[in-house]
């Protein structure tokens, strides 16, 4: 505030910064193949060691999923997604409105669902920086949920989201430790 009381929008406008998200991504989904046949394996060695007089397998099982699973974690990769600001998401989404089909389908679709994702995707990427082409292909090649995660926080940093989150976490510890916390309660 300048010196007088009266909000400064100079200083207002330099505390502005682009929004940013970062979602973890599972490019190596043959990993979950894996750990799904250890599960069955594990399943199938629990049964057999209460059946027959032998050294137990499950406890070897388990260890080798408990590693698999740690390896999943560190195979996630991170993308971050920077805003692109309002008036240029708004001129990224004019370039792509929805077809006469699609409006057909469903009256209110503000977009093209085959082009602009992928676009948006693009254009807002930030860590890794990725083409068009380069979008394509993870839409292409990745499961439809795991292309999804990366789609909506490119969505999420451009059309923003809670200003004000509360973490339930964070509460419940500090509840539990007796400070006072101004965060979410643990709901059940």
């Amino acid at each position: 505030m300048s010196g007088t009381g009266e909000l400064n929008v100079d200083e207002l406008l330099s505390e502005m910064a682009p929004r940013e998200v970062t979602v973890r991504v599972l490019l190596r989904q043959g990993l979950l193949t894996d750990h799904a046949r250890l599960e069955r394996e594990l399943e199938l060695a629990v049964k057999g060691d209460q059946r027959e007089n032998r050294t137990p397998l499950a406890p070897t099982i388990s260890k080798q999923i408990v590693d698999l699973e740690d390896e999943i974690d560190a195979a996630k990769r991170e993308f971050t997604f920077r805003s692109l600001g309002s008036r240029k998401w708004s001129d990224l989404l004019a370039k792509h409105p929805p077809t006469r089909d699609q409006k057909k389908n469903d009256p209110r679709a503000a977009f093209n669902d085959e082009t602009f994702p992928v676009e948006a995707v693009a254009a807002s990427s930030h860590s890794p920086k990725l083409t068009v082409d380069e979008a394509q292909a993870f839409q292409d090649g990745l499961p439809k949920l795991e292309w999804q995660a990366l789609w909506q926080a490119a969505a999420q940093a451009n059309l923003g989201g809670d200003d004000s989150p509360k973490s339930r976490a964070a509460g419940v510890i500090l509840r539990q430790s007796g400070e006072s916390a101004n965060t979410a309660a643990d709901v059940e």
